[in-house]
């Protein structure tokens, strides 16, 4: 049922991540 969340908190860390990355190089 929550399956959507977690999709959603996934997403959302990868863009984090994304634009760390892209912040560092």
């Amino acid at each position: 049922m929550s399956k959507g969340i977690y999709t959603i908190v996934i997403t959302g860390a990868t863009k984090g991540l994304g634009r760390a990355l892209t912040e560092q190089y």
